[in-house]
């Protein structure tokens, strides 16, 4: 047997009822409607009360007022939940002036490579700016052809994705600017960029990847002093053993 509204509000009126509720949530009842319509309910229709603790005037849904608790902040009142919502951002991000930290950053434009947005543009690039890593690209692109011929017949060499120019140093995420390389090529590949261009970025992958690397690699990676700061945590959990 469905229950009535009259077993719903305890013997009172939907607005006495409501009444009571606001009185211990610190608020005032203004008006209640589309509650009463006989269906045995109450998640139905608008509250409207003032609340005493931001001194608003409040309309929500009765449903949306049942659901909040007592011992919530709001309580059902929207405002308040607002305001402890900002006050918990301003405890996050004390420096309100610094922008940046509460909006979305924009996506990331060319910089030191603006113009090398072709495999042409890039392979022209590596010949031209001659240094270890260049050439240790230009080897690994090389290689990939023969790498794609074998892997068609014999699918046991597992590749990664590496891209030329790294997507911190402005380079795309396309596949003119990827090259399938080994696992140990790959972290070959970023050592050598990090010894030719010191930019901390290019050790990042090495914090997922220190315990599989061999003490031999390690040693030459802590000597690039680019590479210390980003490595500094995970030096203190797994030190280099002689």
């Amino acid at each position: 047997m469905a229950k009535t509204n009259q077993d719903w509000y305890n013997g009172l009126t939907p607005f006495e009822f409501y009444s009571h509720i606001c009185l211990r949530r610190n608020h005032e009842l203004i008006s209640l409607s589309g509650v009463d319509d006989g269906s045995g309910k109450i998640a139905k229709g608008k509250i409207t009360f003032f609340c005493k603790n931001c001194e608003e005037e409040i309309t929500t849904t009765v449903a949306s007022y049942n659901a909040s608790k007592m011992n919530t902040v709001s309580s059902g009142c929207k405002n308040c939940k607002k305001i402890h919502a900002e006050k918990r951002e301003a405890e996050k991000y004390p420096f309100k002036d610094v922008k940046f930290l509460l909006v979305r950053r924009k996506p990331r434009v060319w910089t030191n490579h603006s113009p090398l947005k072709t495999r042409e543009a890039i392979l022209q690039h590596l010949h031209t700016k001659v240094n270890p890593h260049n050439s240790y690209v230009l080897e690994l692109i090389n290689k990939e052809k023969n790498r794609l011929q074998k892997n068609s017949t014999n699918n046991q060499e597992k590749l990664y994705k590496h891209h030329i120019i790294p997507c911190h140093a402005g380079g795309e995420n396309r596949k003119y600017n990827e090259v399938l390389v080994t696992k140990e090529e790959h972290w070959e590949v970023h050592l050598l960029r990090l010894e030719a261009y010191h930019e901390a970025k290019d050790a990042v992958l090495f914090c997922f990847v220190w315990t599989e690397l061999p003490v031999e690699f390690k040693k030459r990676l802590v000597q690039v002093n680019s590479a210390k700061h980003v490595l500094r945590h995970v030096l203190k959990k797994y030190p280099i053993e002689d």
